[in-house]
């Protein structure tokens, strides 16, 4: 799956490999990040809104549809931060938005928790990383408008896959990391839906999308610790995961399954 990121790949370079259109003192602001978590602003790649070339934006991540009655901020179930692939063109909360606000999420790699060897306690986090370096998770975005009036609240959710072969060992779901030759399709509103929908596929193991994954530090347990020692090796971790602690959700995100990121797809199965 994909509950935590890292993009700390410089604005103007993620700009320059997904092809957005814009000088660099047009780009919204967004630093190094090593632990993005769900409910956190982060940045997305679209049709721009004019219908030439792409755009930038940052948004929250946690899919709020634009027909919502309050906007996520209810007493029912957090907004979902996957969608499973297989079912992202019928579900009623994604078909609308995915046949026309499809994005793309950049991410330097993800983490993804197994269970400790040998029997020891708690749960290793693995960073998952492209040799390509900088990739793109296929996603949706929406824009919900407050009925009562106010600023509206942008939103997105990555999709995901079934593993494939590296990663199977972690877990049984991955992002939908789309090769660069499949972006422009992906984002083109014009693209028939079933012709998008064949894009969500388990990535290849070929040499232009090759994964690595790694263990790091328990640092990343905590949405709190954000910068480069979450990368560190395991040896370096200063002090176990906290008791209690989940690693795959930020708060006030629900613990239920402390061994995957987040359990049912963030409600979107």
């Amino acid at each position: 799956m994909c509950g935590r990121y890292v993009l700390s790949t410089p604005f103007e370079v993620v700009a320059s490999v997904l092809r957005v259109a814009a000088a660099p003192g047009e780009l919204p602001l967004f630093p190094a990040r090593y632990n993005i978590a769900p409910s956190q602003n982060v940045p997305i790649v679209r049709r721009a809104s004019t219908g030439r070339g792409n755009e930038l934006a940052v948004v929250r991540w946690g899919f709020v549809p634009f027909w919502s009655k309050d906007g996520g901020s209810g007493d029912g179930p957090p907004p979902p931060i996957n969608a499973r692939s297989e079912t992202v063109d019928t579900k009623p909360m994604f078909r609308e938005a995915f046949r026309h606000r499809r994005c793309l999420i950049p991410a330097d790699g993800f983490y993804e928790w197994k269970a400790a060897p040998d029997g020891g306690k708690g749960k290793q986090p693995h960073l998952v990383t492209s040799r390509s370096g900088l990739f793109a998770m296929a996603g949706l975005w929406d824009r919900w408008t407050p009925r009562k009036g106010g600023d509206p609240l942008e939103t997105c959710v990555i999709l995901t896959t079934p593993a494939n072969p590296i990663l199977a060992s972690l877990h049984d779901r991955m992002p939908a990391i789309l090769p660069r030759r499949d972006w422009d399709a992906w984002l083109d509103p014009a693209t028939d839906p079933a012709a998008a929908k064949a894009l969500l596929r388990p990535l290849a193991d070929d040499p232009d999308s090759a994964l690595d994954v790694r263990p790091v530090s328990r640092r990343v347990n905590s949405p709190r610790n954000d910068d480069a020692s979450c990368l560190a090796p395991p040896e370096g971790d200063a002090a176990p995961a906290a008791a209690g602690a989940h690693p795959g959700r930020a708060k006030p995100r629900r613990a239920s399954d402390p061994g995957s990121l987040f359990a049912g797809d963030g409600g979107a199965a």
